[in-house]
């Protein structure tokens, strides 16, 4: 019993650093400050329902460029897509299909309720179906997480 409390206050002292909000621009009238390449990438969002049934938000700085070699960059918790715009602006300037989604229970994405949505075979099958959609069978794969 001792040690769940020392866990608990440990998860409380942990989420009280984590911000209330992430910075995720939704709207031209929330992000009238960012940088024009930042903009750029807020202006390529996308929202498209995949074969699995789950909606996703994207950023794809080249969309329909299936030519380019694609590059998918997948956040940890608590992060968005915007958590890579510096890296997405990079490998675009390089000659790089750039493509972030959030994730399932993230920004823009569907958020469904139940902890059996959120194993690894349903993440995995999100981002193939991802693939699918893009029209894409291979792509090189960028991640993070913080746990």
């Amino acid at each position: 019993r001792g040690s769940r409390k020392g866990a608990a206050s440990m998860l409380r002292q942990a989420l009280r650093r984590v911000p209330r909000t992430l910075v995720m621009p939704q709207t031209r009238s929330m992000t009238s400050a960012l940088a024009p390449s930042t903009q750029r990438l807020v202006d390529a969002l996308q929202t498209v329902k995949l074969s699995n049934g789950l909606t996703m938000r994207y950023c794809d700085t080249a969309p329909g460029e299936n030519d380019k070699p694609l590059v998918v960059f997948l956040h940890g918790w608590p992060e968005c897509w915007f958590s890579w715009r510096h890296q997405l602006a990079a490998a675009d300037a390089r000659g790089y299909r750039a493509v972030a989604p959030d994730l399932r229970g993230f920004g823009g994405t569907d958020a469904p309720k139940g902890t059996e949505h959120y194993g690894v075979e349903k993440r995995v099958g999100d981002v193939a179906a991802l693939l699918a959609h893009l029209g894409k069978e291979n792509a090189s794969f960028v991640g993070h997480d913080h746990g």
